[in-house]
């Protein structure tokens, strides 16, 4: 994670912090969270100091590539005595060396050929390394922002409209864009290619003389500084947690679910490590916090069905970047019938495959899409989707305690006095 982003992340939670110190119970914590939100709320666009620290680097680094600094270079060879230049002792005592360069003639020996050492200049050298590096790691970044932003982007909806993105949106997007080709390009330039076919990647970087005083070179090594940190896992695992749970707890308190209440002394981090009930309706939506794991656990019990092996429902929502391998002991721990993942914007199903949820921008809709799919309830005659699946028309539907399954897309559902409640959206795009 970079350190701008840990940086808003930590002023984020310390803001919920100091709301936590004054309240008394957790709605009025929910209450004052909100307005942190309001200040902190993600968007799935850069900010406009992020676009201005880019543009400087890539302009410090276009100006690189064009003039680089170079490293001076011996290259010792062998050449025919007759177009050698005078040697300097060390090539005399070299040819001297080496029998193998000697002929005789008449009574004595002489050199056919002699060592002689050519001096030159080369960009080969650590700091140009290091910005070669830095072209295809700026190259990476702006096309994963790229690939959040088309996800974001607004798509024709079920009635055949087209939502309007917003103007914020569309200039973020174009100017990631421009910086995207613009990276690209460099990445097309003899100085990057033949660095990049040189240099050693994993070499440790160290502040040299060219990189802390050179003012372009400097540039790109403050920004590199800025963008790397090394930070305790198990603190950012925790943040992400704090965070996140403060938030589906402010959406959920916005949708009208009413919170249970507690008094008890709570901060930022532990808020929601006890569970909190919010209640609305017939459903009744439990959240958890799990700060070891970057998390939460959303279970969530609909009253119109019996309690059973899927009522309440257990869901997991992961905050961080874990691997499937990392998730897996904690999905089969409370036995999730749900798993997904939120960062910002991005919403991405986890059941059975990643699918990722387009056209949010902003994590407010990232929560809110994330409650609807857990709450998605509708009119519908058991008659037909007992046979069909109502997400992807599958026909491989299988019925197990009451919950139907289909295993082409994975959605599960119930039924109950004719309303459907799917238990688990179905992949997208399957």
């Amino acid at each position: 994670m970079t350190r701008d982003a840990l940086g808003t992340l930590g002023d984020a939670v310390g803001s919920l912090d100091k709301r936590a110190i004054n309240c008394r119970n957790t709605e009025e914590y929910i209450a004052g969270a909100e307005e942190v939100f309001r200040s902190f709320g993600g968007r799935s666009y850069p900010s406009d100091e992020f676009f201005r620290q880019v543009s400087g680097v890539l302009a410090a680094i276009s100006d690189i590539v064009t003039d680089p600094c170079l490293s001076a270079e011996s290259r010792e060879e062998i050449c025919l005595a007759a177009n050698a230049r005078p040697l300097s002792p060390r090539d005399f005592n070299a040819t001297v060396r080496d029998g193998a360069l000697w002929r005789r003639k008449g009574g004595g020996m002489s050199p056919e050929r002699v060592h002689v050492t050519n001096f030159g200049h080369t960009i080969l050298n650590a700091e140009n390394a290091f910005v070669a590096r830095l072209i295809a790691e700026l190259s990476s970044m702006l096309g994963k922002y790229c690939s959040v932003c088309s996800e974001a982007a607004k798509s024709i909806g079920d009635d055949g409209a087209l939502k309007e993105n917003s103007q914020a949106f569309v200039q973020a997007y174009m100017r990631l864009n421009r910086l995207h080709a613009k990276a690209r390009r460099l990445m097309n330039t003899p100085f990057y290619r033949q660095l990049s076919a040189a240099s050693d990647r994993g070499a440790e970087l160290s502040a040299s003389n060219v990189l802390c005083h050179e003012p372009r070179y400097r540039k790109c090594y403050k920004f590199y500084l800025r963008r790397h940190i090394c930070t305790d896992q198990t603190t950012i695992l925790s943040m992400l947690s704090a965070y996140y749970s403060a938030l589906l707890a402010v959406r959920l308190w916005r949708l009208g679910y009413i919170v249970e209440s507690k008094g008890e002394p709570f901060d930022a981090y532990t808020a929601f490590v006890r569970p909190v009930r919010f209640l609305r309706g017939d459903f009744e939506i439990t959240l958890t916090a799990l700060p070891c794991s970057g998390g939460a656990r959303v279970d969530v019990y609909n009253r119109k069905f019996a309690p059973s092996r899927f009522n309440p429902s257990a869901g997991i929502v992961f905050f961080g970047d874990e691997t499937e391998a990392e998730r897996e002991p904690l999905v089969k721990q409370f036995s999730a019938v749900t798993v997904a993942a939120i960062s910002g914007s991005r919403y991405v199903r986890l059941d059975g495959g990643e699918s990722a949820v387009c056209g949010l921008q902003g994590e407010d809709e990232s929560a809110d899409r994330y409650i609807a799919d857990r709450t998605a309830c509708a009119r519908a005659e058991e008659g037909i989707y007992s046979r069909l699946c109502p997400n992807c028309r599958g026909t491989s539907v299988t019925l197990s305690d009451g919950l139907y399954t289909c295993p082409d897309c994975g959605a599960a559902y119930a039924f109950s006095g004719g309303e459907m409640w799917m238990v688990r959206q179905g992949r997208v795009n399957i």
